[in-house]
């Protein structure tokens, strides 16, 4: 039996370092094993699914990959039409397909693109196709990858479509403006009348100005941009309420 701790005393630490005091003095021993054991390789067990090959007659350029990475579509050419394939699986074919329209949404459970057929375009959304307008520019899916938006021509009128759903018809749009607010509940555009531009929310307009400079959300019931009128610039700030 130890009479004393100056005797005989080990502690350890993390089994790293042990301490040891004996006859009243600290002796440190290093216990570390630097040794590591040899890795054993893993097993990779690999799964093929097939989604096609596009071969000559792809349209160069043209292959979109979903988000997810488990989906794949392109635009083949046969004789003079074009059509969509999506995993493999051919879609229907028209004169031609709208460059650079085709899109998966976000989530990457539907795809869409712009088709031309004797003169007309249409849209066309996991296969169906949407009425048919003078012009339709690229589908725009929401963020939750739930709606869809295009911009199309009617005459010399332009309006926007929302779910198949057309609003109201305007001398002009801006092309690459129309945007879903966050919560893809709401749609924001900037529109023309005239020489007067607004912002329509929703078919809801602002007041009017000679130009709008940019618009962008806030929130879910907020929204700004920069605006023109008589030559001076605006900070425009808009409020959504029921």
């Amino acid at each position: 039996m130890l009479k004393s701790w100056k005797h005989l005393l080990a502690v350890s630490f993390a089994g790293v370092l042990t301490v040891l005091f004996a006859g009243g003095r600290v002796v440190i021993a290093d216990d570390t094993d630097n040794t590591r054991p040899e890795a054993k390789a893993p097993t990779l067990n690999t799964t093929e699914t097939s989604l096609g090959k596009a071969g000559e007659e792809l349209v160069e350029y043209s292959e979109r990959f979903s988000s997810d990475w488990r989906h794949a579509a392109w635009v083949v050419k046969h004789g003079e039409k074009e059509a969509v394939v999506v995993d493999g699986v051919k879609g229907k074919e028209y004169d031609s397909i709208g460059k650079g329209s085709l899109i998966f949404s976000p989530d990457s459970k539907h795809v869409a693109y712009e088709a031309r057929r004797n003169g007309k375009c249409v849209v066309v959304l996991d296969g169906v196709e949407s009425k048919e307008y003078d012009n339709i520019f690229t589908p725009i899916f929401s963020p939750d990858g739930n709606r869809v938006l295009y911009m199309a021509k009617r005459g010399e009128k332009r309006l926007i479509i929302v779910d198949g759903v057309e609003g109201r018809e305007y001398d002009n749009i801006w092309l690459y403006n129309p945007i879903f607010i966050p919560d893809s509940e709401r749609v924001a555009y900037v529109a023309m009348r005239g020489e007067k531009c607004v912002v329509v929310v929703d078919g809801a307009e602002s007041k009017e100005y000679d130009e709008f400079l940019g618009v962008v959300p806030d929130s879910l019931r907020e929204l700004h941009g920069l605006a023109r009128r008589d030559g001076e610039i605006f900070l425009v700030e808009i409020e959504i309420t029921e």
